[in-house]
């Protein structure tokens, strides 16, 4: 398990958690991580985020005692890509 988090770029580990095909690569370990398209009513979204993912090396904490090496992953970003659909309505 500590091989493959220290993988190098890390595209590895963002695939095991993410589909290939809504995962795109930004650089320096940010991917962004979309969802499948999502359709109510009038409203169609397809979410996003950009999501920076890295791995703590192993190493002593500030008590002194060794840690393995630790997944981290930061949001850096968020969009809705919220649309309206075009052609539909609704009457009260």
């Amino acid at each position: 398990i500590e091989e493959w988090l220290i993988d190098g770029d890390g595209q590895g580990l963002a695939l095991s958690i993410w589909e290939q095909d809504l995962l795109n690569d930004l650089g320096d370990g940010v991917y962004r991580l979309k969802t499948m398209p999502l359709q109510f009513v009038t409203l169609q979204l397809q979410p996003s985020v950009d999501v920076q993912m890295w791995t703590q090396p192993k190493g002593k904490n500030k008590a002194g005692r060794m840690l393995p090496p630790i997944f981290k992953m930061q949001s850096l970003s968020f969009e809705p890509n919220l649309q309206i659909v075009p052609g539909m309505s609704v009457t009260a």
